[in-house]
């Protein structure tokens, strides 16, 4: 496969997920400004600069705008095209990239992908209400989870399918680490407390809710969502089950069996995978859960630059790499 057709096959993907992802913190944010006291310009600095250090945003955002306000950080996270990492400019990107490879995609896939862009863009030009967000953030789930379907029914299992799971869940793994580092962040790694409102709204923004009340019945305990957003090997969203994904993609690309490694992606990635397989929960929360996710977040971009110098042969620059503060 063309270098150039693995970087577009590998972005477009990355940048679907993104897109949804970004979506999943904005939604978490609102509902916790609806349910709390923070609906004056006094506290917005407080209540959204902990999400934009984790999303590495806060220096591009303080350089665009003069102060923090509810209405503005939505903007920017949502339809600034002067962010490339706001959902406006992910699906922009991804329907750039899959444009450039057409004749690797079906015609049912690219046509969904650029129908997501034009409903985002019409929108974009209107004044939208707050109620209206939750309506055009779900339809934009919706519609990466029907790409995504399409690409399960007509990608041909081939390289270039390993290429597009590559990206899914290295990005993946990674927004799952910042959403739970927003909430470490924000609360000063604060494990003993019940029912908190923003680790119930991150639950439910994960679609993890349901699956975790199963399996820790109705508490919301910091240490029994870290341990299932973190380490669950069954639940698709953890970083646990996202980076064996994606190991198993990076070693179907190269043909090396799991129990070898041929290039240091998969030394880096099965590196990470055996240190979060033998992790102890109370050694990070003894070291700092904040310092932690930072950790994971730094190795996860490691691990996508070695990629792209192995498969693409030139270090990509990700748009969003600005680096997180460990504050």
């Amino acid at each position: 496969m063309l270098c150039r057709v693995a970087d577009s096959m590998f972005w477009m993907s990355r940048y679907l997920e993104r897109a949804e992802n970004t979506c999943q913190m904005v939604e978490v944010h609102l509902q916790l400004m609806m349910d709390s006291a923070h609906d004056g310009s006094g506290d917005a600095r407080e209540f959204w600069n902990p999400l934009l250090v984790s999303l590495g945003d806060v220096g591009l955002y303080e350089r665009m705008y003069e102060d923090y306000t509810h209405q503005d950080v939505t903007e920017f996270l949502t339809f600034s095209s002067e962010n490339p990492s706001s959902i406006f400019s992910c699906i922009f990107s991804a329907r750039e990239n899959a444009r450039m490879i057409r004749d690797q995609i079906s015609s049912q896939m690219f046509e969904s992908i650029n129908r997501l862009y034009l409903t985002l863009r019409q929108t974009a030009h209107y004044s939208i209400s707050q109620s209206n967000l939750y309506e055009l953030f779900q339809r934009i789930r919706e519609m990466v989870y029907l790409i995504n379907g399409i690409i399960e029914a007509t990608i041909p299992r081939e390289v270039g399918y390993d290429f597009v799971n590559a990206g899914k869940f290295l990005e993946r793994a990674d927004k799952t680490g910042r959403l739970l580092d927003s909430w470490a962040f924000k609360t000063g790694d604060r494990t003993h407390t019940e029912n908190d409102s923003y680790l119930l709204a991150i639950l439910r923004s994960c679609s993890a809710l349901e699956f975790y009340q199963q399996e820790f019945k109705n508490r919301i305990i910091p240490s029994n969502v870290l341990q299932f957003l973190v380490l669950s090997r069954v639940f698709p969203r953890a970083i646990f089950f996202s980076l064996t994904e994606l190991q198993e993609a990076v070693h179907a690309i190269s043909g090396c069996p799991l129990t070898h490694y041929s290039n240091e992606t998969e030394r880096l990635c099965g590196l990470l995978i055996s240190e979060l397989n033998y992790m102890v929960l109370k050694d990070v929360v003894d070291g700092g859960i904040h310092e932690f996710l930072v950790s994971i977040h730094k190795k996860i971009e490691k691990i996508a630059l070695e990629f792209s110098l192995q498969y693409m042969f030139f270090p990509v620059v990700d748009p969003a790499s600005e680096p997180v503060t460990t504050a």
